[in-house]
């Protein structure tokens, strides 16, 4: 038998914002686009992921003025991961008449694909612009956004035996 889950999903949106001040008029402020075809300017490697967007294309808003970029105006990169799994069943008469040994395999990240996280969006902050490789988040316990943690290649093996 052989079986695969394959996961590809487009990526996650996310808004260039500037950092928190309390005594903003507004909080959480967007930065302003000031060069439109230039916010995807290639894509740079640097030490541990790539930079995504380019931040020279934003800059903070005059004053009080809300800024021109729009919420969730950015996609992140995409995700995508391939889980595969082989199995054999093996009629064992000594065990019994309904006697059978099942070996399996399993590979999870089976291409071994490192996936880039959603890129740091914040104005002044350290590493704005860089997606890191190795996706991180939280598990749901729901199947629907199963496989969701990035991790390397992962080969289990099982024996079953049944009389």
């Amino acid at each position: 038998r052989i079986s695969w889950l394959a996961a590809i999903r487009s990526g996650f949106p996310f808004t260039v914002g500037l950092p928190f001040d309390a005594t903003a008029a507004i909080v959480n402020n967007r930065a302003d686009v000031t060069q439109p075809g230039a916010v995807y300017s290639g894509v740079t490697p640097v030490n541990g992921g790539r930079i995504y967007f380019n931040p020279g294309a934003f800059a903070a808003p005059p004053g009080s003025r809300l800024g021109t970029s729009g919420r969730n105006a950015l996609a992140g990169p995409g995700f995508w991961n391939v889980d595969l799994s082989l199995a054999r069943s093996i009629t064992a008469r000594r065990l019994g008449e309904a006697g059978r040994v099942t070996l399996r395999a399993d590979a999870f990240n089976v291409a071994n694909h490192a996936n880039l996280g959603a890129p740091n969006s914040l104005m002044g902050s350290e590493g704005i612009a860089v997606a890191l490789y190795g996706r991180s988040g939280y598990d749901s316990g729901a199947p629907s956004v199963t496989p969701f943690h990035e991790s390397a290649r992962q080969v289990q093996l099982g024996l079953r035996v049944e009389f």
